[in-house]
């Protein structure tokens, strides 16, 4: 073995045509440009060695594998002319090495406070962001409606329909025979809240249907929601859901708020529709003070309270790296105060099980719980965040929540 001036060499093995060394050989690097030269020898008493073969190896596929080495591989064995070798059995003449990298003690260094600088630039970034949002949120909570107060729900149509269900050929049963030549999907949509349910009017056949149904409803607490259901007609009258959207809403703005939002199927994944592209529900949010409700009492708490918050683990989290999963991490915040979880790398279902202490002060604010996604290069990922009403947490000795980011 021949590297940069350094050589080594193994024990001889007499009269075999498979030998087996099993050595090891350490050779110093100073040119990351330089190639590993083996040259197999036939050892000669009484004459000079004689070459056999040889082969050249550049090492930068060596440093880049670092510690964990190189998997063990045949290599071609050449002769003096550059021919690859054949051996007494007709077989190429192979080789076969392990070879692994091990940096110096200084170059270690520089990469662990390489590493050390770009997470504290992350985390500079992710503070950025976080306080840029805390003045956003802080703008709109003047204009954010407390409960009780009244919302009507406007649902203004869909988009991006899938043709009817089961109907291979585009009918849609007696039921829907006005559509059933064209395979049109007959469409209503159910509104439920709490024990609340109330349906629109069916819209006519249509892949992008238009609904104009005004929905009265009355919120009363901050952790309620409204799940709208999108549901078709089954060849011979049947009903069934082609898919829904869950809508919080316990802390509105005053005033009408338009959204456009996808239908979301049973199994999780966004529906799709006939034209490829994913179905789409319309509808607009007008929500106004109640003015029959009692004037709202201070909520300043004379007493401050402790919480420990556990942020256990996460569930199916996207796919955020071109060439890897999700390196994900979790931002706890409450008045001004962060925490933040270790970094799981590559993991769609990371378990962090890391608990945070809490002061509170102000039963009416809320904890926000927000996802991120840490890149090596660049900003993290934003992915999501929940927001939890402290006042559904006043009193609770433990509680376990699963939430939807």
């Amino acid at each position: 073995l021949a590297l940069s001036g350094e050589t080594a060499k193994t024990s001889i093995k007499k009269k075999q045509e498979n030998p087996a060394w099993d050595e090891e050989f350490s050779l110093p690097i100073s040119d990351s440009t330089a190639s590993l030269q083996l040259t197999l020898l036939d050892w000669e008493m009484f004459h000079k060695d004689h070459p056999i073969g040889s082969l050249v190896l550049p090492l930068q596929e060596v440093i880049d594998a670092g510690e964990r080495g190189l998997p063990s591989r045949p290599l071609q064995l050449e002769d003096m002319n550059h021919t690859p070798l054949v051996g007494k059995s007709g077989q190429p003449s192979t080789v076969t090495l392990t070879l692994s990298y091990t940096a110096p003690e200084a170059a270690k260094e520089v990469t662990r406070l390489e590493a050390e600088m770009a997470e504290a630039k992350h985390l500079e970034e992710a503070e950025r962001e976080l306080a840029a949002e805390a003045s956003r949120l802080a703008v709109l909570a003047d204009s954010r409606l407390a409960p009780p107060y009244n919302l009507t729900l406007n649902i203004l149509g869909l988009l991006h329909l899938p043709a009817s269900p089961d109907s291979p050929d585009g009918a849609v049963g007696a039921a829907g025979a006005a559509a059933g030549a064209a395979g049109l999907p007959e469409v209503w949509c159910t509104v439920k809240m709490g024990q609340l349910v109330k349906s629109t009017n069916r819209a006519a056949p249509s892949l992008d249907p238009t609904l104009s149904d005004a929905i009265a409803l009355h919120v009363e607490r901050a952790s309620q929601s409204v799940s709208i259901s999108v549901m078709v007609l089954r060849p011979g009258g049947e009903d069934a859901c082609l898919g829904s959207v869950t809508i919080p809403v316990g802390r509105m703005n005053a005033g009408r708020t338009e959204l456009q939002l996808h239908v979301v199927g049973q199994d999780g994944s966004r529906v799709v529709g006939a034209d490829g592209k994913h179905a789409i529900l319309l509808l607009s949010l007008d929500a106004q003070a109640d003015p029959t409700a009692a004037p709202v009492a201070s909520k300043k708490e004379d007493l401050a309270w402790a919480l420990d918050v556990t942020v256990k683990g996460a569930r199916n989290l996207p796919k955020m790296d071109r060439f890897g999963k999700c390196d994900g991490y979790v931002i706890v915040t409450l008045d001004g105060e962060r925490f933040k979880t270790q970094t799981i790398e590559a993991e769609y279902d990371p378990e962090w099980n890391e608990t945070f202490s809490l002061i509170v002060s102000d039963s009416s604010e809320e904890v926000v719980v927000s996802l991120y996604d840490w890149d090596r290069v660049g900003r993290d990922e934003y992915i999501g965040s929940v927001h939890i009403p402290l006042v559904s947490l006043r009193g609770a000795t433990a509680k376990e929540v699963k939430l939807t980011v």
